[in-house]
């Protein structure tokens, strides 16, 4: 059959648009995981490099909808635009950085879950290390809520602050006695682990971290470390149970269910 003739006459032509921005680890994990959906479903999909500007989205989502997908899926936008400047397709948002998006990744319970794991583990006090970003922002929610829950202290550590010196931070550490450390993500718990050890701490005796995120590359640290993992499986398999509903249902709308 031809796609294009099917779509003239009024068909579909069982196509998704995925826009996702490069170089992302997660976006990466939910990309490969959504695009194994679609072919379990009969779909095929055309995916595109999203620019992390959102005045580059709309022209991403027109040039999809030129090659006559039936619904896009948006990972990682900076923010979804008006409804005004993108096609009358149906459109699933998954964890923009805005914050605003149908499927996301409850930030600040990964937070309350990494804190939570160090002070069930004995620690007094629970200090977190990030810098300022949103995402961070909701994860540090987390941290407060579970010291405030369990009675437990604990101090924030801004790495930009401390214009990201692994020395700077290390005194920061033997000043206020801190043993225990919840990162933001896996990045700063590795680098923070693998600079402590080479400095003569031992880890989790001296100093016990968590990172966040789940990356694969934190089962090879010496020693490994542990993380809050995120359920990428359920965020794609959402995503595409999502696009697939609103194609159905034609629901050409920016909704944003929240979820």
């Amino acid at each position: 059959p031809n796609v294009a003739a099917r779509s003239l006459k009024g068909g579909r032509t069982q196509t998704i648009g995925i826009l996702s921005p490069p170089g992302s680890p997660y976006s990466d994990a939910v990309f490969a995981e959504i695009c194994q959906m679609l072919r379990t479903h009969g779909y095929n999909f055309l995916s595109s490099d999203l620019i992390p500007q959102v005045s580059e989205l709309p022209q991403a989502c027109r040039s999809l909808s030129s090659r006559g997908v039936d619904g896009i899926i948006v990972l990682g936008a900076p923010m979804p635009p008006p409804k005004t400047l993108i096609p009358d397709l149906p459109i699933v948002f998954c964890r923009s950085i805005c914050g605003f998006s149908d499927i996301d990744i409850d930030k600040e319970q990964t937070g309350f879950l990494g804190t939570s794991h160090l002070l069930e583990h004995g620690h007094k006090a629970v200090s977190f290390l990030g810098i300022h970003l949103q995402a961070n922002t909701l994860r540090e929610r987390g941290w407060r809520r579970a010291l405030k829950t369990r009675g437990a202290g604990g101090s924030h550590i801004d790495l930009h602050l401390l214009k990201g010196s692994a020395e700077q931070l290390e005194k920061v550490l033997r000043k206020e006695k801190i043993t225990a450390l919840f990162c933001s993500n896996d990045f700063l718990a590795a680098k923070v682990t693998r600079y402590l050890t080479r400095k003569g701490w031992k880890v989790p005796d001296d100093i016990a971290l968590v990172g966040c995120d789940g990356h694969s590359f934190i089962e090879y640290t010496t020693p490994s470390i542990a993380t809050v993992i995120q359920p990428l499986h359920q965020v794609a398999e959402k995503c595409v149970d999502m696009i697939l509903d609103r194609i159905k249902r034609n629901i050409c709308d920016v909704v944003m269910e929240r979820i």
